[in-house]
C-alpha cells in the first residue's frame, strides 16, 4: 500500500505548477503512470503534504504579519501599513498596506482610482483588495491593497 508522504513526494512538482489539482486526478495519474491503485485519503493527504511543502504552514503564516507590519513602517518611511485584531482572542479582522513611494508615486498618474476584490478560497477564506491606478504609459499603478477577514461584519 502506498503512503501519502510516497504520494506527497512524487506530486510535489504537480502541486507546485497546479495547487488545486484534485485527489481524483492523483488516483487517475498514479494508475496510468504507475499501476497503482491509491485510496482518496492516501491522496488528498499527499495533497495536503505537498502543498505544505511548497507554501509552507498557512496557521504560522499570519502570526508572521505582525513581523512584517513593523517592517514596512520602519524601512519604508511613508508607508501606511494596519493590522487589525479582534481583541481577547487575537483573530485576524483586516490587513492593509500602501507603500510610501506607491502613495507619492499616484500623484503622477491620471485621476482615476480601480478598487477589485477576489475572494480568497483557502480555509481561512476572506477577501483581497486592490486600489490602482492608471498611469501615463497605460499601465496599472498599484498604490494600496488589503484582506478582510470574510466573517468581518463591519466594512
Amino acid at each position: 500500500m502506498m503512503k501519502s508522504r510516497v504520494v506527497s513526494s512524487l506530486i510535489v512538482d504537480r502541486i507546485r505548477a497546479k495547487s488545486e489539482l484534485k485527489p481524483v486526478e492523483i488516483i487517475h495519474e498514479f494508475k496510468d503512470y504507475y499501476g497503482i491503485d491509491i485510496s482518496y485519503y492516501h491522496a488528498w493527504f499527499g495533497k495536503e503534504l505537498a502543498k505544505l511543502n511548497v507554501h509552507g504552514d498557512e496557521s504560522k503564516s499570519f502570526n508572521e504579519l505582525v513581523w512584517y507590519a513593523d517592517a514596512v513602517k520602519e524601512t519604508n518611511s511613508g508607508s501606511l501599513c494596519t493590522l487589525e485584531c479582534e481583541a481577547g482572542i487575537n483573530r485576524f479582522r483586516r490587513f492593509f498596506v500602501s507603500f510610501g513611494c506607491c502613495i507619492a508615486g499616484f500623484q503622477y498618474c491620471i485621476p482615476l482610482l480601480f478598487v477589485d476584490a477576489t475572494f480568497l478560497k483557502s480555509k481561512y477564506k476572506g477577501q483581497l483588495l486592490c486600489a490602482s491606478g492608471k498611469n501615463g504609459n497605460q499601465g496599472f499603478y498599484p498604490p494600496a491593497f488589503g484582506v478582510v477577514d470574510s466573517e468581518t461584519e463591519e466594512n
